[in-house]
């Protein structure tokens, strides 16, 4: 999966109030024609239930690396907090 896309599609709802309410309320299909997302990339953040910016984010690192809560497997406290943070706020 393209790290960089799904960074960018979480920095956009946290940054953008309107796509973030949009993606929460049934137009999610629709704003991720933006973001250059692989098939099965699309399938993993269309198939993901939570109604929260933090809950989607959770359950996206729990798919993606089988974690959750900040917790990384092969990385210090500073790389798992950075792993959603978009690429132009590190």
């Amino acid at each position: 999966m393209s790290q960089q896309a799904l960074q960018r599609l979480v920095g956009t709802a946290v940054v953008d109030r309107r796509f973030r309410q949009g993606f929460f309320n049934g137009k999610r299909q629709h704003l991720l024609a933006q973001f250059e997302l692989a098939a099965d990339e699309r399938e993993t953040v269309l198939s993901i239930r939570e109604d929260t910016l933090e809950g989607f984010a959770e359950e996206l690192e729990r798919r993606l690396y089988g974690v959750g809560r900040g917790r990384c497997l092969d990385c210090g406290p500073r790389q798992a907090e950075a792993r959603f943070r978009p690429a132009y706020a590190r």
